[in-house]
């Protein structure tokens, strides 16, 4: 009779730990934590990425590469590609400014997946100018070594004076 009091009790205590972690879950205090970590995440990679000079090699890039989708990271070697003779000519090292905090415009699930749509801009005062970003960020498994991976990108280039 004590075993099945002591298995009442202790089962009565793993429902009020599974509970409680529920509440937690769905609280909207985390779901805020949440956002400001993806928001966090998504402005030091942007500032990763784009702090490079022209000592820069292919291989210091593979580790920021794991946070974009093939498509995206295509975009951004675009963008570097175009203003690599400029980097190696002029011995620039770049030092990207965040404008401002990141903007989560959307976040919700689609097919299951969690996915924040950010905007932020980027100063490049070397190239003297703005970029306007649009992210898709999508959640990765738990698993993963990286929480995120940038799904697409979207860059709209203005002049910026210094």
């Amino acid at each position: 009779f004590g075993e099945t009091k002591g298995f009442i009790t202790m089962r009565s205590f793993k429902l009020t730990i599974v509970l409680f972690n529920l509440l937690l879950m769905l609280s909207p205090i985390t779901y805020a934590d949440k956002k400001d970590e993806v928001s966090l995440w998504a402005a030091q990679t942007l500032i990763k990425t784009f702090s490079i000079s022209y000592t820069s090699q292919p291989s210091d890039f593979e580790a920021v590469k794991k946070n974009y989708s093939f498509n995206a990271w295509d975009a951004i070697v675009g963008f570097l590609g175009q203003n690599k003779d400029k980097i190696q000519a002029e011995q620039l090292t770049l030092h990207p400014v965040l404008e401002s905090v990141p903007t989560i415009v959307k976040s919700g699930y689609y097919n299951g997946m969690r996915y924040w749509y950010i905007t932020q801009n980027l100063i490049l005062s070397e190239f003297e100018v703005k970029i306007h970003f649009a992210l898709v960020v999508l959640a990765r498994g738990p698993s993963s070594d990286y929480p995120y991976i940038i799904q697409s990108i979207n860059m709209k280039l203005t002049p910026y004076a210094r």
